[in-house]
């Protein structure tokens, strides 16, 4: 009895506060993208919208609503008051689509803002409907609280429905990953991509394709399998990686790789492009290093190693003076011509004391 009395006075006071003259939500717009999916864009020409509806609770959102759909809410607020009125502070908006995403809900909230007696502020919130969504009716809560003056409290709550459905036939490409994005020197990268099936109906005729003219990449997987989506089991995606090795000769620049899934093998359904950036390979020159070997007398061998003069030419090899003394070949070329020298001398000592002894 006493839980049921607490309700009674919570009803009455939300709805005081709810009914609150001067904060009001004076339009409410819900707006579909598709982009993201290939196959819708093929499906539906133009996006999907339901525009200012009235706002009023339990009220149904009147849009397609897909797995993997970004849904935007717009709302205007404005303040109602009259020049002279309350000025609201502290504004701000929360939207929570509960339940949706595998049993936790989705929220944003706006930052606070202020808003001056007839004043008027534009809000857009964009949520994304998780691609494991199952099919079926969310309640969206949209909160808007403000405070006036002597701590006067605004609030206005509205509850929508948001329905989600799903085709019988929904192949997506939910993930592509390239590693790394951009290379130089070390031209080898891998891409990889993950897909699924959203619809309702068994696909077994699958294929996932990497291909790109420029690189010379054609990967191809065919007569992949995918169960169809439902309640009772968890969406298992299908995995692929290839590996990417770019030539030397390959001039710098963007390479685009596309990421194709067919139906039945043959009916392009989603598609993904991503480029892979080649950078031109330029190393740094190494800078002279000397390196110092012990040999087994102890004595130190130095090598020096050549070094590049600033204009980047041909390398200037540093070389080094070693003194007369110490160099063998000459001191061995030194003593021999001294020998040759003392010969001759004494041959013509010999020659002149003949020629005296003739006299």
């Amino acid at each position: 009895m006493r839980i049921v009395a607490f309700m009674l006075v919570f009803i009455v006071l939300f709805a005081g506060i709810s009914l609150a003259k001067g904060l009001e939500i004076t339009k409410l717009d819900v707006h579909v993208d598709y982009d993201e999916a290939y196959a819708y864009k093929q499906q539906y020409k133009r996006d999907r919208d339901d525009s200012m509806f009235d706002i009023a609770n339990n009220s149904v959102i009147k849009a397609d609503v897909f797995p993997g759909s970004n849904i935007t809410f717009t709302l205007k607020l404005e303040n109602t008051f009259a020049s002279g009125g309350d000025e609201l502070r502290g504004t701000f908006t929360r939207i929570t689509i509960e339940d949706i995403d595998d049993g936790s809900d989705l929220e944003d909230e706006t930052n606070d803002f202020a808003l001056d007696p007839g004043n008027s502020e534009l809000i857009d919130m964009k949520f994304k409907i998780p691609v494991d969504a199952d099919a079926g009716s969310y309640n969206v809560l949209i909160e808007t609280e403000a405070e006036g003056d002597n701590n006067t409290v605004y609030f206005i709550a509205t509850n929508l429905k948001l329905e989600i459905k799903k085709l019988a036939h929904d192949i997506r490409i939910t993930k592509v990953e390239l590693k790394p994005i951009s290379v130089s020197c070390d031209r080898k990268a891998k891409i990889s991509a993950e897909i699924m099936n959203l619809g309702t109906s068994l696909e077994e005729d699958v294929s996932l394709e990497f291909k790109s003219q420029n690189l010379g990449l054609n990967s191809f997987d065919k007569d992949i399998t995918l169960l169809p989506s439902n309640k009772d089991e968890d969406l298992i995606p299908y995995k692929k990686t290839a590996a990417i090795d770019v030539p030397s000769f390959f001039e710098p620049g963007n390479y685009r790789i596309f990421v194709n899934l067919y139906w039945k093998n043959l009916i392009l359904f989603d598609q993904k492009t991503i480029d892979l950036n080649v950078r031109e390979c330029n190393p740094l020159p190494k800078p002279s290093t000397t390196q110092s070997n012990k040999t087994n007398n102890n004595s130190e061998v130095v090598i020096e190693t050549p070094e590049t003069n600033n204009e980047g030419n041909d390398p200037v090899v540093v070389s080094k003076e070693t003194p007369f003394f110490e160099d063998p070949i000459l001191v061995s070329l030194f003593f021999g011509g001294v020998v040759v020298a003392m010969l001759l001398l004494a041959l013509i000592v010999i020659a002149v004391l003949k020629m005296f002894k003739k006299i």
